[in-house]
């Protein structure tokens, strides 16, 4: 098993010594996904957020969540079902793991639409040595209201050993990001993590899953179910949302968490209106 962990610790994009935690955390979440989806997840769940956007599509962001929503004909997601096999996989390679309930730590986080349990992962009750572990935690995040409208992808992985995901696709993964955008500029302080994955999407050329998004931002109360909401109606409360940034802020926010500042330090009003005028729907025909 000390093989397999040097194996997966040799192909990770963070090899300097600063890095080596940001590395092993990497590492024991494709663990975890593996004990996850031999759980059987993913028959009923979806991986979605920071860790879909890092394992599939390049992101420089590091995270420790895994978050997951319910597919259409899910069950709501309930993670001690899994903790039993996910136990297993883990020993299996050599790792100690224990589990804290995230309202231990912070009273009223508990939510009935909501489910979170914390993994930890402890250095000195490993069977063998581990480069830059340490003790790290891992926050496993679920939604519980089903996504009517979001898409899904299969995605197979082979390390630690071949194994199956269920995320969602990049136009759902789009939608959720820009969701995010618009749900913390109207009520908390805007999160720049959330204007780097929409450069990193529109980057890439993904469509907005226009029909997830509309629903999320119809339960949120951002829209109404009566209200039109197309294309260009989406591009005007974003171009909205950006004059009201404070880019220095969210700027200083992000560079410590990317290799190359130079296409954050772009960032701007200007900027975020001009891509924009470049993101595109494949739902043209939504009322």
């Amino acid at each position: 098993m000390d093989q397999i962990f040097t194996q997966m610790f040799s192909m990770q994009p963070y090899i300097q010594d600063t890095d080596k935690e940001i590395a092993a955390t990497q590492i024991l979440k494709e663990i975890v996904l593996c004990g996850l989806s031999r759980a059987g997840i993913f028959r009923s769940a979806a991986l979605y957020g920071d860790t879909a956007l890092k394992m599939f599509y390049d992101s420089e962001r590091s995270s420790e969540i895994l978050e997951f929503k319910p597919s259409a004909a899910g069950q709501p997601v309930r993670f001690e079902d899994y903790y039993e096999i996910l136990q297993k996989e883990i020993s299996s390679y050599g790792f100690w793991m224990g589990v804290e309930d995230p309202g231990d730590r912070k009273k009223g986080s508990s939510s009935p639409d909501k489910e979170e349990t914390i993994l930890v992962f402890e250095e000195d009750r490993c069977t063998f040595g581990v480069p830059g572990l340490g003790r790290i935690r891992l926050l496993l995040k679920a939604e519980q209201n089903p996504a009517e409208y979001a898409g899904y992808e299969h995605r197979y992985r082979l390390l630690p050993a071949p194994y199956e995901i269920c995320l969602y696709d990049g136009p759902s993964l789009l939608a959720e990001i820009i969701y995010s955008l618009l749900d913390h500029s109207c009520r908390r302080t805007l999160s720049g993590k959330y204007l780097y994955d929409y450069t990193l999407c529109l980057g890439k050329n993904i469509p907005v899953n226009l029909r997830h998004l509309r629903r999320l931002l119809i339960r949120s109360g951002q829209i109404s179910a009566g209200e039109r909401f197309k294309e260009q109606d989406l591009k005007s409360m974003l171009c909205e949302m950006f004059r009201r940034i404070n880019f220095e802020r969210v700027r200083r926010e992000v560079l410590p968490f990317v290799r190359d500042p130079r296409p954050v330090e772009l960032w701007s009003r200007d900027f975020f209106e001009h891509i924009t005028d470049t993101l595109i729907s494949y739902d043209l025909f939504i009322s």
